[in-house]
């Protein structure tokens, strides 16, 4: 029986370590997103089962400006503050698409991820201190027949003129 539940304690280390493993692959280690790869792979899974994804695309308003002024320490602080507000919501898919560029993934009509487009937006305005930053939101909902390229293309097309239009604001695609 000793034997028996040395095995069972191993085995549960085993598991615990292919668990971090997955992570330490499937997840930037300054987020803890999922990396733009897996998040891709993650959002063509989900539009094979649901007809109503949307994509949103966020960008941190003047990200240089941070940078600059907090050091690139200070903008990682940023960026893991920004990732925390995404983390906090159940029910999405997010990861990060590079430098201070994120995507999110909902199942839901489009005026659902709108409304979940702006009251992520106000959240991450809300950061204080030297965390404090805003940021542009692109949304388009997938279209029958489209691929992931068209949607981030149409996505990232809206994020373009939420920043040409003042920034800390959202966009929705045509």
């Amino acid at each position: 029986m000793k034997q028996l539940n040395a095995i069972k304690d191993r085995i549960q280390e085993l598991l615990a370590e292919v668990e971090s493993l997955e992570n330490a692959i499937s997840r930037d280690p300054l987020t803890g997103l999922y990396r733009r790869e897996v998040f891709l792979d993650r959002l063509q899974l989900l539009t094979q089962t649901r007809p109503d994804v949307c994509l949103m695309v966020l960008d941190i308003d003047f990200f240089k400006r941070i940078n600059d002024s907090l050091g690139h320490a200070g903008g990682d602080e940023v960026l893991k503050a920004v990732a925390a507000k995404l983390l906090q919501n159940e029910g999405i898919l997010a990861g990060r698409f590079g430098g201070e560029e994120f995507l999110v993934a909902t199942a839901g009509a489009l005026p659902f991820a709108q409304r979940f487009a702006e009251k992520l937006r106000t959240s991450i305005s809300e950061l204080t201190g030297a965390l404090h930053c805003t940021v542009s939101i692109g949304v388009a909902q997938m279209k029958g027949g489209e691929s992931l390229d068209e949607l981030f293309a149409r996505a990232d097309k809206a994020l373009y003129v939420a920043k040409h239009e003042g920034r800390n604001q959202t966009q929705i695609a045509a």
